[in-house]
């Protein structure tokens, strides 16, 4: 009896490849930014609803799906039953998703004006630099977790902050930010406890597989 090979992604594994959970801290991140520049948003409520929509589902998704796409061996030691190691998400499918999303993603952001488009493209460059090979950041314990905290929370915020007051936003609010990104930090690396094994065995150098158990 010969087994069935899907050919498209399941509707629900394609959900979960990009992690709706993940979602909130960054839109969270740029309402704050938006709050804290000072500027109503009368008149501009398109740029916080695609503001919004941008930092969460689109970018933050994206991201998801390349670190799937990127982790698919290590998640077949870690966690076989999602979606790529299982195959409900089929031959090349989780990359083909993370690819047409950074594109959507810029296309996004670009209607955020030069503040949001600047924003998006580096926010779409830290998700591959984390995930994929040659750079691969995520091997480092300190520079990965680093980088996903400023990317999920200070960027975001500052990016609501520029977005709608169409400037740089003030140095307090920089601040803020920054600090909010840099305990980011630790919240990842208690993430990483749960990829111990695979970590150790794939050469990810976490702070748990370097310092921990």
């Amino acid at each position: 009896q010969s087994l069935h090979v899907r050919r498209f992604p399941e509707p629900a594994a394609a959900l979960r490849l990009i992690k709706p959970i993940t979602w909130f801290p960054p839109m969270w991140a740029y309402v704050c930014g938006l709050i804290a520049s000072g500027a109503s948003p009368a008149g501009q409520w398109h740029l916080v609803l695609l503001g919004i929509l941008l930092a969460g589902p689109i970018v933050c998704g994206m991201s998801q799906a390349a670190n799937d796409w990127c982790d698919r061996h290590v998640d077949a030691i870690n966690e076989p039953d999602r979606p790529i190691p299982s195959g409900r998400i089929p031959g090349r499918w989780g990359l083909w998703i993370a690819l047409a999303m950074s594109a959507l993603s810029l296309f996004v952001g670009w209607q955020l004006g030069p503040w949001g488009f600047g924003a998006t493209v580096v926010g779409v460059l830290a998700a591959w630099a984390y995930s994929a090979e040659p750079v691969r950041l995520k091997r480092s314990g300190w520079w990965g977790p680093g980088l996903v905290g400023l990317s999920y929370e200070t960027l975001p915020w500052v990016t609501g902050a520029a977005v709608l007051s169409a400037g740089a936003p003030r140095t307090e609010v920089l601040l803020i930010a920054l600090l909010y990104g840099v305990g980011a930090h630790g919240i990842m690396t208690l993430n990483d406890f749960k990829a111990l094994e695979g970590d150790r065995q794939m050469g990810v150098n976490s702070l748990p597989v370097t310092l921990g158990p």
